[in-house]
C-alpha cells in the first residue's frame, strides 16, 4: 500500500484460512491501484505509472495480478512518453515557425558535435 501512494483506493483487502490450530491466518491479500491517465497531463501520467508500476513490483515475489497491473502502467507509460514527444515537437514546430523577421520564414540551424 505505501508504494502506491495516493493512487492506492480503499484499503487492503485479506483472505484467510483456518490453521491448524483453529486459528485465521492471512494467506493473500490486494489493494485497489488508479491505473487511469491523468488527462490532458502526459508528464503526470508518466509519473503516476512509474509509481503504479512500482507498487505493483513491490512485492518480493509479485502475483499474476501484479505483473498485469505492471504491463498496464508501462503501456500506459509509453503512450504517455509518445504523446509528450508529440507535444514537445509541436511545441518546437511553433517556435521556429515564427523564428524569421521581416516575410523571412526562419531558418533551423543544426550543429553536430
Amino acid at each position: 500500500m505505501a508504494a502506491g501512494g495516493a493512487y492506492v483506493h480503499g484499503g487492503a483487502s485479506y483472505s484467510y484460512e483456518r490453521g491448524p490450530d483453529g486459528k485465521e491466518y492471512a494467506v493473500g491479500g490486494e489493494v485497489g491501484i488508479d491505473v487511469s491517465p491523468v488527462p490532458n497531463n502526459p508528464s503526470a501520467t508518466i509519473r503516476k505509472m512509474e509509481t503504479v508500476r512500482a507498487a505493483a513490483l513491490a512485492p518480493s515475489d509479485p502475483s499474476a495480478a501484479d505483473l498485469s497491473v505492471a504491463s498496464e502502467a508501462t503501456q500506459i507509460e509509453a503512450k504517455a512518453r509518445s504523446d509528450l514527444s508529440r507535444q514537445q515537437a509541436g511545441n518546437a514546430a511553433g517556435t521556429y515557425a515564427g523564428a524569421g523577421s521581416q516575410g523571412d520564414r526562419g531558418s533551423v540551424i543544426s550543429a553536430s558535435a
